[in-house]
């Protein structure tokens, strides 16, 4: 059985990144993830500096721990959230399923093999957040081998609850599929579903720990010292509160109690998933892959009105919009997550009164405090082009046409409108979910009508600058070879590669407005003039050496 599951894990994980290339291929990927490797370095050092300063006023209360366990903490939950994408990708989406039940495998092979393909891109986003906290933590604490030991185990096994918690929300939803004709659409629903339930849970969870704590008990916890603000963590995700334990106390027998009790938790979930899987993953997932067609007879005005001359531009545009839309991993993976991951940033506030209540006062602070304002418009404009970067539309925009690329070189469409039709769903959809945010933000915090329209107005450019960005990098290396659509977007490199570039255009934003300590409307009109120059220059950049890049692609 280890042979079978260790060999059907390489096989998905090489049908995945497409490791059997040629070598040609093979070093530009390689140098494709070194730049990603060193675009990461900088947010690892903020992560590691914040966890440094920190520590030293947690340290100085006795709660030092409780660094440990809400970076664990946080990183379940990230895993979690990232965890049903990857499962609804992995285990649903990836049209490999029905190919594997004819092999000699036992349906926990199959079922171990996707769990650990999920769990093993689960490292790369668990990583960046885990081991800057856990060597920045151990180096300060003095703390011996053991503890680095005990981290690296916990850190293999972080991702099973969350995983194996997502994996059952989804397969018990996804299990109903075959009851409906249009399983397109269902399959959307189902994935709308298990991110409605995985983050209502999330913040049932949060709301009853801040109903049951109270300022005082709170005040008690801090002046008593010994990591006893852990107790409150612990009501949230006991789990990550034994994990953290273990590490604390690495150097006694309650840090071994404490990881032995976090290792079978973590083993015990995951024979659950298999026992689980196998009664409910294969029954939803047989025929899934079959889809439906309703006739229907147009009248002669529908007609007249379908046939209608358009623009070309719109038409094409419309067309690459339905695809997004009609297309349940290109809708879960590029539209959906435009405004799910808004409601979940603000999620842990809304929890809260007190901490919301905290926030606008801060807000109203700052924005009375002279030269400070800039640097508040640098981390609002920050923030909107983080998000606007998350949803991935024109960052794979070629990479979706896969092997029918060829055909866009036979349209009567000029390639310049072609990426011009691409370039506008992005922006469309990219402004929707930006519109959302500033919706939510603006009714939670309510911040001065002046600094929401300022937001709007450079949301839009920080938008613009994600999409044309996405754009010329999906351009210049996309993805064509791939033989499902999730593929072509869960592992474009591409979207990643677009998300870090806006973090550092984002960061840069943020440090010249702190830096120069400008006023409110002085960052505003340097942040708009700024961008535009630089929306631009990546426009022309877009039909001029983007047009050149077609062409070559085609030949």
């Amino acid at each position: 059985m280890k042979s079978n599951l260790l060999t059907l894990t390489r096989v998905l994980l090489k049908n995945g990144i497409n490791l059997g290339a040629g070598s040609k291929k093979r070093s530009s990927r390689l140098g494709f993830t070194a730049v990603l490797v060193i675009c990461f370095i900088p947010l690892i050092s903020m992560l590691a500096g914040f966890v440094s300063s920190i520590y030293d006023v947690l340290a100085d209360l006795g709660q030092d721990g409780l660094i440990l366990t809400s970076g664990i903490g946080m990183s379940a939950l990230v895993i979690f959230v990232f965890g049903i994408f990857y499962v609804i990708n992995i285990f649903y989406f990836s049209e490999d399923v029905e190919n594997l039940l004819y092999l000699p495998l036992k349906p926990s092979q199959i079922l171990g093999a996707k769990f650990t393909v999920v769990t093993l891109y689960e490292y790369i986003t668990s990583g960046m957040i885990l081991w800057p906290i856990f060597i920045v933590f151990g180096m300060k604490s003095g703390a011996g081998p053991l503890y680095y030991i005990y981290a690296a185990l916990i850190f293999l096994l972080v991702p099973v609850i969350p995983l194996t918690a997502a994996s059952i929300i989804i397969m018990v939803i996804m299990r109903f599929t075959n009851l409906f004709r249009n399983k397109d659409m269902f399959k959307m629903m189902g994935g709308i579903l298990a991110l409605a339930f995985g983050l209502g849970l999330n913040a049932a969870i949060q709301w009853v720990v801040a109903r049951q704590t109270d300022l005082n008990q709170l005040q008690r916890l801090l002046a008593g010292g010994e990591n006893s603000l852990m107790t409150i963590t612990s009501r949230m995700s006991p789990v990550s509160t034994w994990a953290a334990k273990s590490l604390v106390d690495s150097h006694t027998l309650a840090g071994v109690l404490n990881l032995l009790l976090f290792i079978g938790v973590s083993v015990l979930a995951f024979f659950i998933f298999l026992y689980l899987a196998e009664k409910l993953y294969f029954k939803g997932v047989i025929g899934l892959s079959q889809t439906s067609a309703k006739g229907a007879v147009l009248t002669g005005r529908q007609l007249e009105r379908v046939s209608a001359e358009k623009s070309p531009v719109r038409s094409y545009a419309l067309k690459e919009l339905r695809i997004l839309l009609r297309t349940p991993v290109y809708f879960l993976n590029c539209i959906l997550v435009n405004f799910i991951l808004p409601v979940l940033l603000l999620i842990p506030m809304l929890s809260r009164q007190q901490g919301i209540e905290g926030l606008q006062g801060a807000l109203d602070g700052y924005l009375r405090g002279g030269r400070v304002p800039g640097m508040v418009l640098g981390i609002i404009f920050g923030a909107l082009m983080f998000f606007g970067s998350l949803n991935g539309i024109t960052s794979t925009a070629i990479s979706r046409e896969g092997h029918g690329m060829f055909v866009n070189k036979y349209i009567p469409l000029s390639y310049r409108r072609q990426i011009l039709g691409k370039l506008i769903p992005g922006v469309v959809m990219g402004g929707a979910g930006m519109i959302v945010l500033v919706s939510i933000a603006t009714a939670v915090f309510k911040p001065p009508a002046h600094l929401v329209a300022m937001a709007i107005i450079l949301g839009i450019l920080a938008v613009l600058f994600s999409s044309l960005v996405g754009l010329l990098l999906d351009i210049k290396n996309p993805k064509l070879n791939w033989d499902s659509e999730q593929q072509a977007v869960k592992q474009n490199l591409n979207v990643l590669l677009n998300m870090v570039i806006c973090i550092l255009a984002a960061g840069a934003a943020i440090f010249v407005t702190y830096i120069s300590n400008m006023g409110l409307w002085t960052a505003f009109a340097a942040l708009l003039i700024g961008f535009i120059i630089i929306d631009v220059l990546l426009y022309r950049l877009l039909m001029t050496r983007g047009v050149k890049l077609i062409i070559q692609l085609e030949d």
